[in-house]
């Protein structure tokens, strides 16, 4: 199972940056290939409704049996 992450920063200040999680079902992801296109949709979602903001990095960190979230 992979988690989504990804990273944004303030466009007029890039050092002040944020880590955000999926917070939609499913919150984890059986293929990184789910997890990885879940990340460029959030990454465009940031850009919309956040304009100040942009998506600079994402991660599918896989999730080991037995650890919680």
């Amino acid at each position: 199972m992979f988690k989504v992450i990804i990273m944004i920063c303030l466009v007029n200040n890039p050092t002040e940056c944020i880590l955000m999680e999926n917070t939609r079902p499913p919150i984890l992801y059986e293929t990184i290939k789910g997890c990885k296109a879940r990340a460029f949709e959030m990454a465009y979602v940031v850009e919309i409704y956040a304009p100040d903001w942009k998506a600079i990095s994402w991660e599918c960190k896989e999730i080991t049996k037995g650890i919680l979230v």
